[in-house]
């Protein structure tokens, strides 16, 4: 059976193999990677493209909470975990979505008691299917309700509150988060910048634009962007699903 990739941000030796033997000990995990600082763990999730973080806050050159919000900027769907000596900054992790917050000492029962919340976001990522190719979406904007064909969606767009659906016959505005939103569409899809999400399927190529990269699709004029953190990622992607 495959195990889920998991990465470990903790500056203290001892609490770092504690929380290794623990995550190895369950059957759907397994540890990937280690680092000891803040500041490296954009770098190690672009190299080992772990399914899950845990993360302690307090570590040197960055904290733990300002790690993690730049690496949900490049990956909107980065599943994490804190594990930490502080419990006052329980709410600003569970407001920028954290599965669980455990505070030390670490103990086996509330380690497993954490993996097995993540278990549901990640098996649900890999879960994923091509669904039909005539299934409608539901995408209500005020007292409007619309019904998209999922294979027409060539990208979705973030901005400010509101989301942009891009069709080749019609831009359908709704309020939304992506992350809600990805969660309906199928494997088609993938983030390929903090503010769109593109359907590979869709697209015709790929150009370049400065520090970042635009996707196009057939016949249609307005591009996505794809940023320079992600293109590798969607190449890959696109090599996947073909």
């Amino acid at each position: 059976m495959k195990r889920f990739k998991v990465l470990i941000a903790e500056d203290h030796n001892d609490a770092r193999e504690i929380l290794k033997e623990f995550v190895n000990l369950h059957s759907e995990y397994e540890v990937i990677d280690e680092i000891d600082n803040g500041r490296e763990l954009l770098d190690a999730i672009n190299q080992s493209k772990p399914d899950l973080v845990l993360v302690d806050i307090n570590m040197p050159y960055m904290n733990g909470m300002d790690a993690i919000k730049d690496c949900v900027n490049v990956y909107p769907n980065l599943h994490y975990i804190f594990v930490t000596a502080y419990d006052d900054y329980a709410a600003e992790a569970f407001n920028i979505n954290a599965i669980d917050y455990v505070v030390k000492p670490i103990q086996k029962k509330r380690v497993f008691a954490a993996l097995e919340k993540a278990l549901p976001y990640l098996h649900k990522e890999t879960g994923k299917t091509l669904k039909a190719p005539g299934e409608k979406l539901e995408v209500k904007f005020g007292r409007e309700l619309y019904f998209i064909t999922m294979k027409d969606i060539l990208y979705v767009e973030k901005i400010e509150r509101k989301l942009y659906i891009h069709t080749p016959y019609k831009v359908y505005e709704t309020i939304d988060t992506l992350e809600r939103f990805q969660e309906q569409l199928d494997e088609r899809f993938i983030f390929s910048h903090r503010s769109y999400i593109i359907n590979v399927k869709r697209l015709s190529h790929i150009t370049v634009s400065g520090k970042t990269y635009l996707a196009y699709f057939t016949n249609y004029e307005s591009p996505a962007s794809i940023s320079k953190q992600k293109i590798d990622e969607v190449k890959d992607y696109i090599k996947k699903i073909g």
